[in-house]
Order: C-alpha cells, then structure tokens, then sequence
C-alpha cells in the first residue's frame, strides 16, 4: 500500500483507479493518433458543402509571400490570422500554395485580406 507523506495510508482504490484512468487516456490517444483511411477521404468522397459570403470578391491569387499576395494585379496584405480553405474547405497555410489559384476572398475594414476560399472547378465555373 502506498503511503503519503502524511503518514495516513492511501485508500486501496487508488491504485486501481489511476490503471484506469491510465488506460483510458492511453486508448484514447491511440485511437485518435491512427484515424481510419476511408474517415480521411469521406469528405473529398461525398462533396463538400460551404457557404462564401456574397460580399466574397473573386480573382486570381499569385502564390503568398511574407504575408502578403497579388491578387489580379494588386498587391494585399494577409489580416492577423487570415484563414485560407482549399477545395475540401480546410484552413491551409499560405506557405502550402506554390501557383496562382482561382479564389474568393474578403477584405477587412483595414484593406487586409481575412478569409481565402481556393475555388473548386464547379465553383470557378459559376459567375
């Protein structure tokens, strides 16, 4: 038995206790460390719903550099964490684009660039 440095000795579900609690964490660790393959390609599989604002500008963004861009010819800062989605609607970093792409996107009160949404090829299509 385990005895604090109090002297009084530890309740004996105390140890059981922590194994449990121990294994718990541990299983949930593992399974959210090694998510299953067809989870990861579900959302690419069934479409991907998103709404972009209609106030959302279009143009062709030039690849990011130093927290800034071109966008049809006009050179933009990226707002305080600018949120860019690709395709899938996930946030990607600016860093991660290495060509220009069709875009929408919204400018702060500030003249920054703060939502980035990468154009899929039904939407590029639409006016």
């Amino acid at each position: 038995m385990i005895e604090p440095a109090g002297g009084s000795p530890a309740p004996a579900c105390y140890n059981g206790g922590m194994k449990l609690l121990m294994s718990v964490l541990l299983g949930a660790v593992l399974c959210t460390a090694t998510p299953a393959a067809d989870a990861q390609q579900a959302p690419a599989a069934m479409g991907v719903f998103r709404t972009i604002p209609a106030a959302a500008q279009r143009g062709e963004m030039q690849p990011p550099w130093q927290g800034q861009t071109r966008i049809d010819g006009t050179e933009l800062r990226f707002a305080p964490g600018v949120q860019i989605r690709d395709q899938n609607n996930r946030i990607i970093l600016s860093d991660s684009i290495r060509r220009p792409l069709l875009v929408k996107y919204l400018i702060d009160p500030d003249g920054q660039i703060i939502r980035v949404w990468v154009l899929t090829a039904e939407e590029a299509a639409a006016p």
